[in-house]
């Protein structure tokens, strides 16, 4: 996916991810996302409880 976004001239990509998924957390920041905000209670599921979101960011433009 980064090979796609800096061939198509893209200087960074987004994930937003809910904070308690912390398997995804861990694979985006594996890959040298890092994290730029956190919504909190910002999705709500089926159930109708509330989760925090988190934002990441991966900065193409300093090679990652």
């Amino acid at each position: 996916l980064t090979d796609i976004a800096t061939s198509e001239g893209l200087d960074r990509l987004y994930a937003e991810i809910p904070a308690d998924d912390a398997a995804a957390l861990e694979v985006f920041r594996g890959r040298g996302f890092e994290r730029v905000a956190l919504f909190e209670r910002n999705i709500i599921d089926p159930e109708g409880q509330y989760h925090d979101l988190v934002v990441l960011n991966l900065d193409l433009s300093q090679g990652s």
